[in-house]
């Protein structure tokens, strides 16, 4: 078994990570965090924690979003393609529907 070290100190939203291959740097709060790791990575960290409300916003918020893209596409298309412009957007905007939940959930850590 190897020699390891990890160490932390925090202050308020910022947080110093010692390690045995260096120093890392992060801020944010509970359930979000962006990372610096010592070998120059940078991480955005996403979990649900014990947030269900801003969970709830966030839903919402892509609830919303979606009803003012059919707004947009009737605008935007001629009648003839209005319907397939119309599938296209909605397919995309489900898919992301599917997709966002799981990866808050499984507080996915997205390197940048």
């Amino acid at each position: 078994m190897g020699f390891s070290f990890r160490r932390s100190s925090s202050f308020g939203p910022f947080r110093l990570n010692f390690s045995k291959s260096g120093i890392g740097a992060s801020i944010g709060v509970k359930g979000a965090r962006v990372t610096l790791s010592p070998k120059g990575r940078t991480y955005i960290t996403v979990g649900a924690g014990d947030r269900p409300c801003a969970i709830l916003m966030v839903g919402t918020g892509c609830q919303g979003g979606l009803v003012l893209l059919n707004s947009i596409v009737d605008r935007s298309y001629p009648p003839t393609h209005r319907g397939r412009a119309l599938g296209l957007t909605l397919s995309v905007g489900r898919l992301g529907a599917i997709l966002g939940p799981v990866l808050v959930a499984e507080g996915a850590a997205l390197p940048v």
